[in-house]
């Protein structure tokens, strides 16, 4: 009987061997978590309040000056540079409401099965199969002033010879839009037809029979059905902004005058690969845009709650 019990231990995990394997399994992560997040972080927020004295080469306390100087120049835009380089950032909130309903209303093509919805499906997927880097350099190419074929289509078209890749013009920015609507649609067209294809058959039998038209369908069972999916898409589109970089820095190359095509995250990018004291003040624009973006994220997750229920099937 005894013997039964201890097999009977080590059968549900009620052993010592049994925790010493669920101690190490949990030791790796908490380690990484301490490590790597909470270790880096709070050494580098501590880092913000210092600055590099090159005689000496150790750090100094420096007190709050570096974040009331990014508060006056990027908030306040006491600095023309820094306060169009903050503003760029939230270029990427409107690019991805632009994407939302488009996604949409492709994602519902595709799932009403169109004509020719399998070559559409090809073309819309096919820029999520590139390599961001190849992706924008051939776009490039297509508006190059030199052998582009959408830059001579565009000059043949209006009639005078333009340079929409220059950083002096205000095409630049429209090509930007342009390329990061074309680029980001794929992946949110896949993530809205899996949020459909969940919808029971049952709806959409009862809607054909009543004889529902393709928008009456989509504006007032489908979209409703798909709230939650939407919402995480709002969700992730507030939060975008701290990761706008590859996009404008691959296509301007450049920050342009007065930071005109800068935003924050490419301005760390580039911090964080320059002298001691530049990677410190990075840290502590990064620390700064992170605070003000918290609330607008805190605020978009309450109304999402609110206006997207819990849909079960």
């Amino acid at each position: 009987m005894e013997t039964i019990q201890k097999r009977g231990k080590s059968k549900y995990g009620n052993g010592t061997g049994t925790k010493i394997f669920i101690a190490l399994m949990l030791a790796y992560p908490i380690l990484q978590f301490l490590v790597f997040w909470l270790y880096i972080n709070a050494d580098t927020f501590r880092l913000t309040f210092s600055r590099f004295d090159v005689t000496t080469g150790k750090y100094v306390f420096w007190g709050t000056e570096r974040y009331s100087k990014i508060f006056r120049n990027m908030i306040l835009g006491k600095n023309a540079a820094d306060r169009a380089m903050f503003l760029n950032s939230f270029r990427a909130i409107a690019i991805n409401l632009m994407i939302l309903p488009l996604a949409v209303i492709t994602a519902f093509a595709f799932y009403k099965k169109v004509p020719g919805e399998k070559l559409f499906r090809v073309l819309f997927y096919f820029p999520s199969m590139i390599s961001l880097v190849v992706l924008t350099m051939v776009f490039r190419n297509m508006f190059s002033a030199e052998f582009g074929p959408f830059a001579f289509m565009l000059n043949k078209l209006t009639g005078r010879e333009v340079s929409y890749l220059s950083l002096g013009n205000d095409y630049l920015w429209k090509i930007i839009y342009v390329f990061c609507i074309w680029a980001g649609l794929g992946s949110n067209v896949i993530l809205m037809c899996g949020a459909m294809q969940r919808i029971p058959a049952e709806i959409v039998e009862s809607a054909t029979l009543d004889g529902v038209g393709f928008w009456r369908e989509l504006t007032f069972f489908t979209i409703p059905l798909i709230m939650p999916t939407i919402g995480v898409f709002v969700l992730t589109a507030v939060m975008s902004s701290s990761s706008f970089v590859m996009q404008p820095m691959l296509l301007a190359l450049s920050g342009g005058a007065q930071n005109k095509y800068m935003t924050v995250g490419w301005y760390v990018f580039e911090a964080v690969q320059g002298p001691e004291d530049s990677i410190i003040q990075s840290a502590a624009t990064g620390v700064v845009f992170s605070t003000i973006n918290m609330p607008l994220v805190i605020v978009a997750k309450i109304v999402i709650d609110k206006l997207t229920p819990d849909v079960s099937y």
